[in-house]
Protein backbone atom coordinates (compact mmCIF):
# COMPACT_ATOMS: atom_id res chain seq x y z
CA UNK A 1 0.00 0.00 0.00
CA UNK A 2 1.22 3.48 -0.89
CA UNK A 3 1.08 6.36 1.54
CA UNK A 4 -0.69 8.65 -0.94
CA UNK A 5 -2.85 8.18 -4.02
CA UNK A 6 -3.27 11.14 -6.37
CA UNK A 7 -6.25 10.92 -8.73
CA UNK A 8 -6.07 13.09 -11.86
CA UNK A 9 -8.92 13.02 -14.41
CA UNK A 10 -7.82 14.26 -17.83
CA UNK A 11 -9.92 15.27 -20.81
CA UNK A 12 -8.15 16.96 -23.73
CA UNK A 13 -5.49 18.41 -21.46
CA UNK A 14 -2.50 18.55 -23.79
CA UNK A 15 -2.00 22.27 -23.10
CA UNK A 16 -1.61 21.96 -19.34
CA UNK A 17 -1.09 18.34 -18.22
CA UNK A 18 2.71 18.73 -18.33
CA UNK A 19 2.69 21.45 -15.68
CA UNK A 20 0.40 19.35 -13.51
CA UNK A 21 2.58 16.23 -13.80
CA UNK A 22 5.79 18.21 -13.31
CA UNK A 23 4.48 19.43 -9.97
CA UNK A 24 3.39 15.94 -8.90
CA UNK A 25 6.74 14.31 -9.73
CA UNK A 26 9.14 16.80 -8.11
CA UNK A 27 9.24 14.87 -4.84
CA UNK A 28 10.51 11.44 -5.88
CA UNK A 29 11.24 10.39 -2.30
CA UNK A 30 7.62 10.21 -1.14
CA UNK A 31 5.52 7.07 -1.30
CA UNK A 32 3.03 8.30 -3.92
CA UNK A 33 1.05 6.65 -6.69
CA UNK A 34 -0.28 8.97 -9.40
CA UNK A 35 -3.45 7.58 -10.97
CA UNK A 36 -4.39 9.29 -14.22
CA UNK A 37 -7.79 8.69 -15.78
CA UNK A 38 -7.78 9.61 -19.45
CA UNK A 39 -11.47 10.34 -19.88
CA UNK A 40 -11.72 9.78 -23.63
CA UNK A 41 -9.31 12.53 -24.70
CA UNK A 42 -9.10 13.11 -28.45
CA UNK A 43 -5.94 15.23 -28.38
CA UNK A 44 -2.33 14.35 -27.53
CA UNK A 45 -2.93 13.98 -23.76
CA UNK A 46 -2.37 10.22 -23.65
CA UNK A 47 0.98 10.38 -25.46
CA UNK A 48 2.18 13.10 -23.10
CA UNK A 49 1.16 11.03 -20.08
CA UNK A 50 2.91 7.95 -21.47
CA UNK A 51 6.11 9.95 -21.88
CA UNK A 52 6.00 10.64 -18.14
CA UNK A 53 5.33 6.98 -17.43
CA UNK A 54 8.64 6.19 -19.14
CA UNK A 55 10.38 8.34 -16.53
CA UNK A 56 8.34 7.62 -13.40
CA UNK A 57 7.26 4.13 -12.33
CA UNK A 58 4.65 5.50 -9.92
CA UNK A 59 2.38 6.86 -12.69
CA UNK A 60 -0.52 4.64 -13.71
CA UNK A 61 -2.75 5.42 -16.69
CA UNK A 62 -6.30 4.20 -17.28
CA UNK A 63 -8.07 5.19 -20.49
CA UNK A 64 -11.87 5.10 -20.50
CA UNK A 65 -14.71 6.27 -22.71
CA UNK A 66 -15.66 9.85 -21.88
CA UNK A 67 -18.06 9.85 -18.92
CA UNK A 68 -17.29 13.16 -17.22
CA UNK A 69 -15.24 14.17 -14.22
CA UNK A 70 -17.42 12.58 -11.54
CA UNK A 71 -17.18 9.14 -13.15
CA UNK A 72 -13.44 9.54 -13.80
CA UNK A 73 -12.77 10.46 -10.17
CA UNK A 74 -14.80 7.47 -8.97
CA UNK A 75 -12.93 5.19 -11.35
CA UNK A 76 -9.63 6.48 -10.06
CA UNK A 77 -10.77 5.99 -6.48
CA UNK A 78 -11.55 2.35 -7.24
CA UNK A 79 -7.92 1.89 -8.33
CA UNK A 80 -6.35 3.76 -5.41
CA UNK A 81 -4.23 1.84 -2.92
CA UNK A 82 -2.98 4.75 -0.83
CA UNK A 83 -3.71 5.44 2.79
CA UNK A 84 -4.69 9.01 1.87
CA UNK A 85 -6.19 10.35 -1.35
CA UNK A 86 -5.68 13.62 -3.22
CA UNK A 87 -7.92 14.78 -6.08
CA UNK A 88 -6.03 17.03 -8.51
CA UNK A 89 -7.58 18.66 -11.58
CA UNK A 90 -5.39 18.28 -14.66
CA UNK A 91 -5.29 22.02 -15.40
CA UNK A 92 -4.07 22.81 -11.87
CA UNK A 93 -0.81 22.04 -10.08
CA UNK A 94 0.50 21.54 -6.55
CA UNK A 95 3.31 22.91 -4.40
CA UNK A 96 6.50 20.91 -4.86
CA UNK A 97 6.65 20.08 -1.14
CA UNK A 98 2.99 19.06 -0.75
CA UNK A 99 3.63 15.39 0.02
CA UNK A 100 6.37 16.10 2.55
CA UNK A 101 4.23 18.70 4.34
CA UNK A 102 1.24 16.38 4.56
CA UNK A 103 3.40 13.39 5.52
CA UNK A 104 5.04 15.37 8.34
CA UNK A 105 1.62 16.46 9.55
CA UNK A 106 0.34 12.88 9.59
CA UNK A 107 3.15 11.86 11.92
CA UNK A 108 1.40 13.92 14.60
CA UNK A 109 -2.24 12.97 13.99
CA UNK A 110 -4.41 10.90 11.67
CA UNK A 111 -7.54 12.87 10.63
CA UNK A 112 -10.17 11.77 8.14
CA UNK A 113 -9.89 14.98 6.12
CA UNK A 114 -7.13 17.59 5.92
CA UNK A 115 -7.72 21.04 4.45
CA UNK A 116 -4.98 23.39 3.24
CA UNK A 117 -4.79 26.82 1.64
CA UNK A 118 -4.67 27.37 -2.10
CA UNK A 119 -3.67 30.06 -4.57
CA UNK A 120 -5.75 31.13 -7.56
CA UNK A 121 -3.59 31.85 -10.60
CA UNK A 122 -4.20 32.88 -14.20
CA UNK A 123 -3.32 30.77 -17.21
CA UNK A 124 0.10 32.42 -17.37
CA UNK A 125 0.83 31.79 -13.70
CA UNK A 126 0.02 35.27 -12.39
CA UNK A 127 -1.21 35.18 -8.79
CA UNK A 128 -4.81 36.39 -8.53
CA UNK A 129 -5.53 35.78 -4.86
CA UNK A 130 -4.82 33.44 -1.97
CA UNK A 131 -7.48 31.48 -0.14
CA UNK A 132 -6.32 31.28 3.44
CA UNK A 133 -8.86 29.75 5.80
CA UNK A 134 -9.51 31.67 8.98
CA UNK A 135 -9.94 28.70 11.26
CA UNK A 136 -9.76 29.38 14.98
CA UNK A 137 -7.72 26.27 15.65
CA UNK A 138 -4.97 25.37 13.20
CA UNK A 139 -5.20 21.70 14.13
CA UNK A 140 -8.88 20.79 14.38
CA UNK A 141 -11.60 22.20 12.12
CA UNK A 142 -15.17 22.44 13.40
CA UNK A 143 -18.11 21.11 11.42
CA UNK A 144 -19.38 24.62 10.65
CA UNK A 145 -15.94 25.78 9.52
CA UNK A 146 -15.77 22.83 7.16
CA UNK A 147 -19.23 23.50 5.75
CA UNK A 148 -18.29 27.06 4.90
CA UNK A 149 -14.94 26.20 3.36
CA UNK A 150 -14.57 25.75 -0.39
CA UNK A 151 -16.60 22.72 -1.63
CA UNK A 152 -13.92 21.71 -4.12
CA UNK A 153 -12.26 18.32 -3.48
CA UNK A 154 -8.82 19.49 -4.55
CA UNK A 155 -7.76 21.54 -1.49
CA UNK A 156 -8.20 18.55 0.78
CA UNK A 157 -6.67 15.17 1.56
CA UNK A 158 -8.94 12.26 2.49
CA UNK A 159 -8.26 9.13 4.48
CA UNK A 160 -9.10 6.27 2.11
CA UNK A 161 -10.52 4.19 4.96
CA UNK A 162 -13.01 6.97 5.73
CA UNK A 163 -14.14 7.24 2.09
CA UNK A 164 -14.52 3.47 1.83
CA UNK A 165 -16.48 3.30 5.09
CA UNK A 166 -19.14 5.75 3.85
CA UNK A 167 -19.14 4.27 0.31
CA UNK A 168 -18.14 7.67 -1.05
CA UNK A 169 -18.83 8.41 -4.70
CA UNK A 170 -19.13 11.60 -6.70
CA UNK A 171 -22.43 12.06 -8.57
CA UNK A 172 -21.85 11.01 -12.17
CA UNK A 173 -23.02 12.52 -15.44
CA UNK A 174 -23.34 16.08 -14.12
CA UNK A 175 -21.15 19.10 -13.49
CA UNK A 176 -21.17 20.78 -10.05
CA UNK A 177 -20.59 17.29 -8.63
CA UNK A 178 -18.29 18.79 -5.96
CA UNK A 179 -20.97 21.13 -4.65
CA UNK A 180 -23.43 18.25 -4.67
CA UNK A 181 -21.49 16.03 -2.30
CA UNK A 182 -18.34 17.44 -0.64
CA UNK A 183 -20.20 19.55 1.99
CA UNK A 184 -22.35 16.60 3.07
CA UNK A 185 -19.29 14.62 4.19
CA UNK A 186 -19.72 16.44 7.49
CA UNK A 187 -22.79 14.32 8.25
CA UNK A 188 -20.48 11.35 8.88
CA UNK A 189 -18.68 13.26 11.66
CA UNK A 190 -15.13 13.06 10.28
CA UNK A 191 -12.13 14.32 12.21
CA UNK A 192 -10.95 17.32 10.20
CA UNK A 193 -7.58 19.04 10.42
CA UNK A 194 -6.00 22.06 8.75
CA UNK A 195 -2.53 22.82 7.40
CA UNK A 196 -2.05 26.62 7.10
CA UNK A 197 0.11 26.45 3.98
CA UNK A 198 -0.54 27.19 0.30
CA UNK A 199 -0.22 23.73 -1.23
CA UNK A 200 -2.50 23.91 -4.28
CA UNK A 201 -2.62 26.20 -7.32
CA UNK A 202 -6.05 26.57 -8.86
CA UNK A 203 -5.91 27.86 -12.42
CA UNK A 204 -8.67 30.26 -13.40
CA UNK A 205 -9.18 29.13 -17.00
CA UNK A 206 -11.24 30.76 -19.71
CA UNK A 207 -12.97 27.40 -20.26
CA UNK A 208 -14.00 26.80 -16.66
CA UNK A 209 -17.64 26.13 -15.85
CA UNK A 210 -18.73 29.59 -14.73
CA UNK A 211 -16.49 31.71 -16.97
CA UNK A 212 -17.38 30.31 -20.37
CA UNK A 213 -18.60 32.82 -22.95
CA UNK A 214 -20.97 30.28 -24.52
CA UNK A 215 -24.06 28.94 -22.78
CA UNK A 216 -24.06 25.23 -22.11
CA UNK A 217 -27.08 23.13 -21.27
CA UNK A 218 -24.96 21.43 -18.60
CA UNK A 219 -25.15 24.60 -16.49
CA UNK A 220 -28.65 23.46 -15.63
CA UNK A 221 -27.09 20.52 -13.77
CA UNK A 222 -26.92 22.88 -10.82
CA UNK A 223 -30.54 21.97 -10.07
CA UNK A 224 -29.66 18.26 -9.94
CA UNK A 225 -26.63 18.99 -7.78
CA UNK A 226 -28.67 21.15 -5.42
CA UNK A 227 -31.30 18.45 -5.02
CA UNK A 228 -28.62 15.85 -4.24
CA UNK A 229 -27.11 18.17 -1.64
CA UNK A 230 -30.52 18.94 -0.12
CA UNK A 231 -31.47 15.27 0.13
CA UNK A 232 -28.11 14.36 1.67
CA UNK A 233 -28.79 16.78 4.51
CA UNK A 234 -32.38 15.71 5.18
CA UNK A 235 -32.86 14.95 8.84
CA UNK A 236 -29.53 16.51 9.84
CA UNK A 237 -29.00 19.39 12.25
CA UNK A 238 -27.56 21.67 9.59
CA UNK A 239 -30.70 23.32 8.21
CA UNK A 240 -29.43 26.87 8.62
CA UNK A 241 -26.03 26.06 7.16
CA UNK A 242 -27.63 24.21 4.24
CA UNK A 243 -29.82 27.25 3.53
CA UNK A 244 -26.73 29.42 3.33
CA UNK A 245 -24.80 27.01 1.07
CA UNK A 246 -27.70 26.72 -1.38
CA UNK A 247 -28.36 30.45 -1.25
CA UNK A 248 -24.76 31.21 -2.22
CA UNK A 249 -24.28 28.59 -4.91
CA UNK A 250 -27.78 28.65 -6.41
CA UNK A 251 -29.53 31.98 -5.76
CA UNK A 252 -26.40 34.12 -5.98
CA UNK A 253 -23.67 32.47 -8.07
CA UNK A 254 -25.99 30.24 -10.12
CA UNK A 255 -28.41 33.03 -10.91
CA UNK A 256 -25.55 35.35 -11.89
CA UNK A 257 -24.31 32.75 -14.36
CA UNK A 258 -27.77 32.31 -15.90
CA UNK A 259 -28.31 36.08 -15.99
CA UNK A 260 -25.12 36.51 -18.02
CA UNK A 261 -26.78 34.47 -20.78
CA UNK A 262 -30.24 36.03 -20.22
CA UNK A 263 -31.67 32.65 -19.20
CA UNK A 264 -34.44 34.17 -17.10
CA UNK A 265 -36.50 30.98 -17.13
CA UNK A 266 -33.70 29.25 -15.22
CA UNK A 267 -33.54 32.08 -12.68
CA UNK A 268 -37.30 31.73 -12.31
CA UNK A 269 -36.70 28.09 -11.36
CA UNK A 270 -34.13 29.16 -8.78
CA UNK A 271 -36.50 31.71 -7.25
CA UNK A 272 -39.33 29.16 -7.12
CA UNK A 273 -37.01 26.62 -5.49
CA UNK A 274 -35.98 29.07 -2.79
CA UNK A 275 -39.62 30.01 -2.15
CA UNK A 276 -40.47 26.35 -1.75
CA UNK A 277 -37.49 25.18 0.33
CA UNK A 278 -36.20 28.31 2.07
CA UNK A 279 -38.90 31.02 2.09
CA UNK A 280 -37.24 32.78 5.05
CA UNK A 281 -33.73 32.76 3.61
CA UNK A 282 -33.29 36.50 4.18
CA UNK A 283 -33.47 35.92 7.93
CA UNK A 284 -30.61 33.42 7.86
CA UNK A 285 -27.88 34.62 10.24
CA UNK A 286 -25.09 33.57 7.89
CA UNK A 287 -26.63 35.29 4.89
CA UNK A 288 -27.03 38.48 6.91
CA UNK A 289 -23.26 38.57 7.24
CA UNK A 290 -22.80 38.76 3.46
CA UNK A 291 -22.33 42.12 1.76
CA UNK A 292 -25.34 44.36 1.16
CA UNK A 293 -24.58 44.35 -2.58
CA UNK A 294 -24.64 40.56 -2.77
CA UNK A 295 -27.86 40.28 -0.78
CA UNK A 296 -29.54 42.99 -2.86
CA UNK A 297 -28.66 41.25 -6.14
CA UNK A 298 -29.91 37.94 -4.73
CA UNK A 299 -33.14 39.59 -3.58
CA UNK A 300 -33.77 41.00 -7.08
CA UNK A 301 -33.24 37.52 -8.56
CA UNK A 302 -35.58 36.09 -5.94
CA UNK A 303 -38.23 38.65 -6.94
CA UNK A 304 -37.53 38.08 -10.66
CA UNK A 305 -36.85 41.80 -11.19
CA UNK A 306 -34.73 41.42 -14.31
CA UNK A 307 -35.67 44.78 -15.86
CA UNK A 308 -34.63 46.56 -12.68
CA UNK A 309 -31.30 44.72 -12.67
CA UNK A 310 -30.73 45.75 -16.28
CA UNK A 311 -31.63 49.36 -15.45
CA UNK A 312 -29.16 49.45 -12.56
CA UNK A 313 -26.45 47.99 -14.78
CA UNK A 314 -27.08 50.63 -17.45
CA UNK A 315 -26.94 53.44 -14.89
CA UNK A 316 -23.64 52.11 -13.53
CA UNK A 317 -22.20 51.97 -17.07
CA UNK A 318 -23.38 55.55 -17.73
CA UNK A 319 -21.85 56.86 -14.51
CA UNK A 320 -18.59 55.09 -15.24
CA UNK A 321 -18.55 56.53 -18.77
CA UNK A 322 -19.16 60.07 -17.49
CA UNK A 323 -16.33 59.74 -15.02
Amino acid sequence: MSKFSVIVPVYNGENYIKKCLDSLTVDTNSDVEIIIINDGSTDNSENIIKSYMDKFANIFLYTIVNHGQGYARNYGLSKANGEYVFFVDSDDYVAENIFKVVDDFLKKQSPDIILYDYVAVSNNGEKLFSKEFDFKNNKNVTDIEYLFSDPGPWNKVYKKEFLDCINFKFPEGIIYEDYAYIPSLIIYEPLIAYIPEELYFYVYSNVSTTRNSEYKKKYEDIFIATEILYNNFLGSRYDEQLCYIIYYHLLYSGALNFYKFEKYDQIDKIADYMKDKFPKWMNNKYIKERSLKERFISYLFYKKRYKLIKFIQNVKKLVKHEQ
